[in-house]
């Protein structure tokens, strides 16, 4: 995969010491076949992950979350088993 596009859209609540945004990384296959992203997703807290199809359309994608003390935390975004 290569990120081709990164976009991140935050808002910091300094009464409530909170910031929540979205992130939309736009990605593309070196080869046929990808069926799985992994991320790191250290301190943060998904609420929904989409990726957008040839058709344009975004399909909400299971997520496979592991923490692990020496390696940190990954999330696999499936993007053969959409929710829907």
């Amino acid at each position: 995969m290569v990120t081709t596009h990164f976009q991140l859209d935050v808002y910091v609540n300094f009464t409530n010491s909170s910031i929540i945004g979205t992130n939309t990384i736009t990605l593309t296959a070196v080869q046929d076949g990808v069926s799985e992203i992994v991320l790191d997703y250290q301190g943060l807290v998904i609420i929904k992950a989409e990726v957008m199809g040839a058709d344009g359309k975004y399909t909400e994608v299971n997520c496979d979350y592991h923490d692990d003390a020496n390696v940190g935390s990954a999330v696999r975004l499936l993007l053969t088993d959409s929710k829907n």
